[in-house]
């Protein structure tokens, strides 16, 4: 299935032994072919929170390390991303 142009094949597949709930319900599961996804590092850790305090506090956060994210698909090409 053409998805804007990318070359993504979606599989869906039902295993009646799987008591697993899936994508579709009992035994269902979607599998995604031709494309590869990464991530350098647990989205949710590494970071370092900062706070001002006064009336109206401010909270931020920063990376202690990159969370680049690698998109592979089965044609060579690579996008590569900071969420």
């Amino acid at each position: 299935m053409p998805v804007a142009g990318l070359p993504i094949e979606v599989v869906r597949s039902y295993d009646s032994r799987d008591k697993r709930t899936g994508d579709f319900g009992v035994g269902w599961q979607l599998g995604i072919t031709n494309v590869r996804l990464e991530k350098a590092a647990a989205l949710g850790r590494f970071w370092n929170e900062t706070y001002t305090g006064g009336f109206i506090p401010r909270y931020c956060l920063q990376p202690s390390k990159a969370h680049l994210i690698t998109i592979t698909f089965g044609d060579g090409r690579v996008f590569k991303f900071l969420p």
